[in-house]
């Protein structure tokens, strides 16, 4: 007989976000596949689209970079909570 470890997760799916919202997202598109940590900074919605504005930080060297992150409704996002306690220990070097 073999023992097989089947790996489980739990998955959760974000239905409503508000402004002031933390988050983490992993950007597989880029070439160094960053962290970044959001904060919802407003949601537009004119009835048939919806946007979600974001301020996104992460780690670059030793500075702090920061964006503007626009996620339309449209396309498939995956975000994870994120805490103030863990953005606080991922950038305390920076």
């Amino acid at each position: 007989t073999k023992n097989i470890v089947q790996a489980s997760a739990n998955v959760v799916r974000i239905t409503n976000l508000q402004q002031g919202d933390i988050y983490k997202r992993f950007d597989e598109s880029s070439y160094s596949k960053d962290t970044k940590y959001g904060v919802v900074k407003a949601i537009y919605n004119d009835g048939d689209k919806t946007y979600v504005e974001a301020v996104e930080y992460k780690k670059s060297y030793r500075d702090l970079e920061a964006s503007i992150y626009v996620m339309r409704g449209d396309n498939d996002v995956s975000i994870f909570p994120a805490t103030l306690e863990e953005i606080e220990e991922e950038f305390s070097s920076a």
